[in-house]
């Protein structure tokens, strides 16, 4: 990848050309001049996931797409099962009280309460 503003900085990549370099590829930014991103780092070497991927679908580390409610599901949709990686489940300390809402911090004295989506796939019924 070439800066359109400074041809002499880029970032490279051992991808093949056949991944169009979509996916997680591991892209050195030795040659990047005044790079922000690796500013501090030890190593300029970093992992960058590209998508071509649509709002609402999840960019697995090969590049492929499958829907974001596929994602942390517990069945593997990507083809290397990253779709299944990362995924954690919510663990609630003992003080926490269920009938009120998460809240985010708007500012330093004001908060908000946060909107949480949740769905649920009943996917079977053991009696």
């Amino acid at each position: 990848l070439r800066d359109t503003k400074d041809p002499g900085s880029k970032a490279v990549s051992s991808a093949l050309e056949s991944s169009l370099l979509l996916g997680m590829q591991v892209f050195d930014f030795a040659d990047v001049k005044n790079d922000r991103c690796t500013t501090g780092l030890a190593s300029k070497k970093v992992r960058v996931k590209l998508t071509s991927c649509q709002d609402g679908q999840f960019t697995c580390s090969d590049g492929s797409c499958v829907g974001m409610r596929q994602r942390c599901d517990q069945l593997v949709h990507c083809r290397d099962a990253s779709d299944e990686q990362d995924c954690g489940l919510l663990g609630l300390e003992g003080s926490y009280n269920r009938k009120v809402p998460p809240i985010i911090s708007i500012n330093a004295t004001s908060f908000s309460p946060a909107v949480v989506d949740i769905s649920i796939i009943l996917m079977k019924v053991v009696s």
